[in-house]
């Protein structure tokens, strides 16, 4: 966190604070966007496709147990979006159908991701 000299700027209403809780929450994935994933030997290859180049994302789930949060997370660019190889957590005891969570990229931009889980193939 940031630390700037001098006085803060006065917030008496806590609008400042608000208004930057409010720019933290993620947003809906765009329209143009669409996210799937796809089972790997080792656990998932999340791709989203629409979003044009992006210089890097990370993935948080949010159900616990399905990925490995501490596991490296590959990022691939893709023509027209991105890919992100995710570990399989070794708690998960059962195949998942969906894989959901917030993707957040260099820029801060955070979105909601409920991305279907292809069938193995």
């Amino acid at each position: 966190i940031p630390i700037k000299e001098g006085v803060a700027p006065e917030d008496k209403n806590g609008e400042m604070l608000i208004g930057a809780a409010r720019r933290a929450v993620p947003e809906n994935l765009p329209a143009a966007w669409h996210a799937n994933a796809s089972p790997t030997k080792d656990g998932y290859l999340l791709s989203v496709q629409g979003g044009g180049s992006v210089a890097g994302a990370k993935f948080f789930p949010l159900i616990p147990s399905q990925i490995d949060n501490a596991a490296p997370q590959a990022f691939s660019d893709k023509p027209n979006g991105f890919a992100l190889t995710l570990k399989r957590s070794d708690e998960l005891d059962k195949p998942i159908s969906r894989l959901k969570g917030v993707i957040e990229l260099p820029d801060g931009k955070a979105y909601a991701v409920d991305a279907p889980v292809l069938p193995a193939g």
